[in-house]
């Protein structure tokens, strides 16, 4: 995932665009996902989703590939409001909960616009990119720390992956039982090896000169405020859509 969300930010038609205003476009439609009533968040996913395809040019196949990622974590935040478990007279009782489906309803908007509008940052530009825009003298080492942060959790994950995909080519988890031993030893020595990689990129770090300030070579690109102008006026005109259509009373 992390080679890809690298590859789609430096590969795309809008690579060369000042990352200020994706920022724009991008906090501007995760504002609106988070403060405009149902379906503003529906409304939300669908103009990042044909502004992310066809600007860009991201690949649709790729998109619905990264967006099935935390779409898969917001149906279980879904099914958590949705259902009410609880324990009467020494007996368990499942049903829905009271003001379930409405709670369910918002919570899917919000998050698939809010999702979508991350997405798009995402995307887009690449991970030194924010960096460097938000780098200031008295924030440089929050900076470098979550550039570090970022570079290991894809570490932790790749690592997870390569072990697992060794253990699957020696029939690993043919049965339930070697299943449960396969990862009871892929947990047991996964944090090592990432551990061992971590130590890796810090001897790799100290061999180029580290000296308490990671050095980004970034892009210098203009600023188009036309650009910046027209973001703004899609996400006004939006909002005005939402928040002035009549359904939105009954959906809502």
């Amino acid at each position: 995932m992390h080679q890809l969300l690298d590859c789609c930010a430096y590969d795309n038609r809008w690579s060369r665009r000042h990352p200020l205003e994706k920022l724009v476009f991008g906090g501007g439609m995760l504002l609106l996902a988070l403060l405009l009533p149902p379906p503003g968040g529906l409304a939300v996913l669908a103009t990042v989703s044909v502004v992310t395809l066809l600007g860009p040019r991201i690949n649709p196949l790729v998109y619905l590939k990264v967006l099935a990622l935390p779409f898969f974590f917001i149906l279980l935040g879904i099914g958590s409001v949705l259902i009410s478990l609880s324990l009467e007279q020494g007996s368990f009782s499942l049903g829905l909960a009271p003001q379930g489906a409405e709670l369910a309803w918002k919570l899917l908007n919000r998050a698939l616009g809010a999702s979508s509008a991350m997405l798009f940052l995402a995307l887009t530009t690449p991970i030194a990119e924010w960096i460097a825009l938000v780098r200031h003298p008295a924030l440089r080492e929050v900076g470098d720390l979550a550039l570090l942060i970022y570079r290991f959790i894809f570490t932790f994950f790749r690592t997870a992956q390569t072990l697992r995909t060794a253990q699957e080519a020696r029939n690993g988890y043919r049965t339930l039982r070697t299943g449960m031993h396969s990862a009871g030893l892929l947990l047991s020595r996964l944090l090592i090896r990432v551990l061992d990689r971590v130590r890796g990129m810090e001897t790799g770090m100290a061999v180029r000169g580290y000296e308490g300030q990671m050095l980004l070579l970034t892009r210098q690109e203009r600023l188009s405020w036309r650009s910046v102008t027209g973001f703004l006026a899609v996400e006004a005109l939006l909002a005005m859509v939402v928040l002035l259509a009549p359904w939105v009373h009954y959906v809502g």
